[in-house]
């Protein structure tokens, strides 16, 4: 599924653990998380499941699964979608983020609810795969999480 409209993200349950996406009134689809699993699951409307896992447990390096079929890969910023080269930059010290293109062409960019927010906003700049976007938006609430947790143990 290509996406092009904007989309918000709603996060739900103990911990933040379901995310609904959303464009207008229309879902897009929800992507869980499980406490202290290496595994998240993001199912479409249309009823296809991708499962995003680690490759170890103190891992940086994710893989996106459709079935046996890897979709992308991602390290830290980079994410190899479909073989095609996509990284994400930091636009902003609030949560900013823009996901660009191999040309460094903007694609979406996403902006975090402040602490201890609920609520994320992508803007498409282009079109892209829904999958691209889920896996972009697990990488920058990982970041994000990370960066919390440092923050509080440091105080």
């Amino acid at each position: 599924m290509r996406v092009f409209s904007p989309i918000h993200v709603e996060a739900e349950g103990l911990l933040h653990r379901r995310h609904s996406f959303m464009s207008g009134d229309q879902v897009l689809g929800e992507l869980g998380t499980a406490f202290l699993s290496r595994e998240s699951v993001f199912s479409q409307a249309d009823g296809q499941r991708f499962v995003i896992r680690t490759k170890g447990w103190i891992s940086t390096v994710y893989s996106m699964q459709l079935g046996e079929i890897e979709w992308a890969t991602a390290e830290r910023f980079e994410i190899s979608y479909r073989t095609v080269p996509y990284y994400l930059r930091r636009t902003g010290p609030l949560g900013g983020y823009e996901l660009r293109n191999e040309q460094d062409a903007v694609v979406l960019e996403i902006t975090m609810a402040t602490f201890p927010g609920r609520r994320t906003e992508i803007e498409m700049v282009q079109a892209a795969d829904l999958p691209l976007v889920v896996l972009a938006y697990f990488l920058v609430r990982l970041r994000a999480q990370r960066w919390r947790r440092r923050v509080g143990s440091s105080r």
